[in-house]
């Protein structure tokens, strides 16, 4: 879910647009780049 560019990654922007509250798990301890990061505050709605 970290890549914007993949098909699974704009389903779950489809899914989540449906869910009121989003709350980011992930079990990465450290991302290795920027971008995943950006990617998943976007879908929790922190980054637009």
């Amino acid at each position: 879910m970290k890549e914007p560019t993949t098909e699974r990654m704009r389903h779950g922007f489809d899914i989540a647009a449906k869910v009121p509250n989003r709350y980011l798990l992930t079990g990465t301890p450290t991302l290795s780049r920027e971008m995943e990061l950006h990617t998943l505050l976007r879908l929790t709605r922190h980054v637009y």
